[in-house]
């Protein structure tokens, strides 16, 4: 007799889809599990609520699991609630690494959460076998396993409110030995129009940042999967994919000399098929820039190269257990990335121990001025079971924390017979030692005029021009922000939204939040908008959407002052920036939506500067008999157009969503000449 056991690595659908990736690590676990238990097993794999709930109507699993991310922590918990409705004698189990590493946290935690029979720390797989085989023993009665007071392995449970938690297994030396999910037909179910496809290519980070989970002693062994396996389930994913993205979920992608070899077949593919258009993953290795650069280059621009710092200042750094590479290093990456037509990036978070605004704002300018084409910016989310969040580093830093719903995770759902609400909330640190509350709220306007002004590109051709002309990346950005707050409608406008907010979505105490969402109609001003969405990307959204022609203006004016003052503002520079201006709102202006081509006169040869990266001075493609061009998405730009719309939406708030998780320069129109012979 078949044992039937459910996986459940669920998404919020209140708003739209919230996690787009399919369930690749439960799918695994489930495919180990197989693979190794002693009985058949009758394995379901869930994504979607809906799915679950209607298998809930008749399926009684011996085992349920559940993942437990920062995005799905609450979901999974009041579905472990309907499945002991529906089944009371249902085993349930919780994974994943949104949990503590203290035994009084943990007791805690499970002591809100009764629905939870058990807790696998750690990587799952060993130690989910290792409790189905205990449990096998006790017919799976999670009750009897419990009253028994067995220690299992990776493993904690509560008896008589008292914790039992049983040795950490050591990390799995042969990854090859979890059969792959893909491979074996697990994952064939969450090919659709929604879910991007994900694989790993390796396990582990050698690093110890303290914000971070991986940053912890347990995860810093490296173990990688066989290059054969891993390309075998990229070719098995291009023949059924349904998404113009595709994720590789790896810390350092590009640490190994193999990932090169993964890279390689993905440029091939991209070439002999267009897909995929995008190559999201967990991060870039912090060494092997050289590396970085060549797979940048052989994918050309379908993945971001990453230099992320976090932050340049020295005692930052110290505060959280991080050391970045040279800036030389990092200027010299950038520029190579830019040569060959690829984006760099790095990452910033603010208001990290010890960090304050002058700190913030001189890491961002530090970046810009190194020729990094990105700037991502974070908040310190104060992450349960790192070291960032244990109460010695709250007190040395003196952390001011407020409590948030993760943006889009929420929703109203029903399932084992009632209606019930879920919704993700986390930490915020707001303010330290160092950085009072008042300067936060600069640097997160701050913040957002870098992801307006200079993220994703969206002026990139008017900011190297400035450089031919003598003019900093950082002293652009700077006028650009001491303009929008004085002196721009428009921008005063998305701040004091922004502002508003961002105020009326925090809230003092994990109490107090919980307290708020419990009160009817709330969940529905959540889901409406009304609260709780991203606000760093949804003013982007704003901005780069219908506001996006005043913003233009404003910009070029503000470049055109900053030449006058460097005295290399003439007639020809006039006309370049009108002409630069008018085609940036043609190529970039409701680039969301497919529309028809756009067909002018023009006095540069707009496609040769773009063929040369914008990096040559624009008078040596000086037309002064016009040249006429076209402006369009290619076919191909059209057809991921309309894909991202249906993944993602096309309104403001789906907008933001495809900020989060896709390049906006890849969605951008071409310019080319009107006749073949054009450019004769």
């Amino acid at each position: 007799m078949k044992i039937e056991v459910s996986f459940a690595d669920l998404t919020h659908t209140g708003k739209k889809i919230d996690a787009t990736y399919m369930p690749y690590a439960v799918a695994g676990l489930a495919s180990y599990l197989r693979a190794n238990f002693a009985s058949e097993l009758d394995l379901k794999i869930f994504k979607y609520p809906h799915d679950f709930a209607r298998y809930l109507e008749h399926g009684r699993p011996a085992v349920a699991a559940f993942s437990n991310y920062n995005w799905n922590e609450d979901i999974s918990t009041q579905f472990a609630k309907a499945v002991k409705r529906v089944s009371p004698s249902t085993a349930t189990v919780m994974g994943g690494p949104n949990y503590y590493y203290d035994g009084a946290d943990q007791q805690r935690f499970l002591a809100a959460r009764p629905a939870i029979d058990f807790y696998i720390s750690g990587e799952g797989e060993m130690a989910l076998l290792a409790l189905f085989e205990a449990l096998a023993e006790f017919d799976f009665d999670a009750e009897r396993l419990k009253a028994s007071g067995r220690k299992v392995p990776n493993t904690q449970y509560l008896i008589d409110g008292k914790l039992v938690t049983g040795a950490m297994l050591p990390r799995m030396t042969d990854l090859n030995s979890i059969p792959s999910p893909y491979l074996n037909g697990l994952m064939d179910p969450f090919f659709d129009e929604h879910l991007t496809p994900m694989v790993q290519t390796a396990r582990g980070c050698p690093y110890s940042c303290t914000f971070c989970h991986d940053g912890l002693p347990y995860m810093t062994k490296y173990q990688r999967y066989d290059l054969q396996r891993i390309k075998s389930e990229i070719e098995y994913i291009k023949e059924r994919r349904k998404t113009a993205m595709f994720c590789i979920v790896d810390d350092n992608f590009g640490i190994h000399k193999e990932d090169e070899a993964v890279a390689g077949l993905l440029a091939d593919i991209r070439r002999a098929t267009g897909w995929p258009n995008y190559i999201n993953y967990g991060g870039t290795a912090k060494n092997n820039k050289e590396r970085i650069v060549r797979i940048s280059r052989d994918l050309e621009g379908a993945i971001e190269a990453g230099a992320s710092v976090q932050s340049t200042d020295p005692d930052v750094l110290s505060s959280i257990k991080r050391a970045n590479i040279s800036t030389d290093t990092i200027a010299d990456m950038a520029r190579q990335i830019a040569g060959h037509g690829a984006t760099s990036f790095s990452e910033i978070i603010l208001c990290l121990p010890g960090d304050s605004r002058e700190k913030h704002m001189q890491s961002v300018f530090d970046m810009l001025d190194l020729g990094i084409q990105d700037i991502k910016l974070f908040q310190f989310i104060v992450l349960p079971g790192t070291e960032g969040a244990s109460r010695a580093h709250r007190e040395k830093f003196g952390y001011q924390t407020k409590w948030r719903v993760f943006p889009r995770c929420i929703g109203h759902y029903e399932a084992g017979g009632e209606k019930f609400s879920a919704a993700e909330i986390s930490e915020v640190c707001v303010a330290n030692s160092t950085m009072p509350p008042e300067d936060y709220v600069e640097c997160r306007k701050f913040d957002l005029t870098v992801g307006i002004f200079f993220n994703g590109g969206v002026f990139e051709e008017l900011i190297r021009y400035l450089l031919i002309a003598g003019v900093k990346r950082s002293t652009f950005l700077a006028r650009i922000f001491d303009y929008a707050k004085d002196r721009s409608t428009e921008m005063g406008e998305i701040y004091d939204w922004y502002i508003d907010n961002e105020a009326k979505s925090f809230f003092d105490t994990e109490r107090d939040i919980r307290e708020f969402l419990a009160r009817p109609g709330t969940i529905d001003r959540y889901i409406s908008g009304d609260l709780g969405i991203n606000q760093m990307m949804h003013g982007r959204a704003m901005a780069l959407s219908d506001k996006f022609g005043p913003i233009a203006d404003f910009t070029f004016e503000i470049a055109r002052n900053l030449l006058d003052e460097n005295g290399t503002l003439d007639d020809i520079a006039e006309l370049y920036l009108a002409e630069l201006k008018e085609l940036t709102l043609a190529r970039k202006g409701d680039v969301f939506h497919v529309r028809p081509a756009r067909e002018a006169t023009f006095h540069f040869d707009f496609v040769k500067l773009a063929s040369a990266g914008y990096q040559v001075d624009p008078t040596d493609h000086f037309q002064p008999d016009g040249i006429k061009l076209r402006i369009d998405h290619t076919e191909s730009r059209k057809n991921d157009v309309r894909r991202f719309g249906e993944q993602f939406g096309t309104n403001i708030d789906g907008v933001s969503h495809f900020l989060q998780r896709s390049a906006v320069r890849n969605i951008y129109r071409d310019v080319s000449y009107l006749s073949a012979t054009a450019d004769a």
